[in-house]
């Protein structure tokens, strides 16, 4: 199968001269179109809490976050290492 060659491919590899091979499974999937929402969630968090007679809605989001936003499963929000804003051709502007 030949592959499509998108825009987000063309700007990568053509414009930026990045390599793609790591971004390569979201270019595949990019190509058969973004995801539908229509601006809505479902909900499913809510609906498996309900099924499950659960107390809190934290007991069934699979990601959940800590009171000040933390992610601790993946450490986020954290430090950028300046390599890898440079090679993304990324700048953290700090305001005050």
């Amino acid at each position: 199968m030949k592959k499509k060659y998108t825009i987000t491919r063309f700007i990568l590899n053509d414009i930026l001269h990045l390599p793609i091979e790591h971004l390569e499974h979201l270019l595949k999937a990019l190509e058969y179109g973004a995801p539908p929402h229509g601006g809505i969630a479902l909900g499913l968090d809510r609906l498996l809490a309900l099924v499950l007679e659960t107390e809190h809605i934290r007991d069934v989001i699979p990601f959940p976050k800590t009171s000040i936003g933390k992610d601790l499963m993946a450490h986020a929000p954290s430090q950028v290492e300046q390599s890898e804003l440079d090679y993304y051709f990324l700048k953290i502007d700090k305001k005050n």
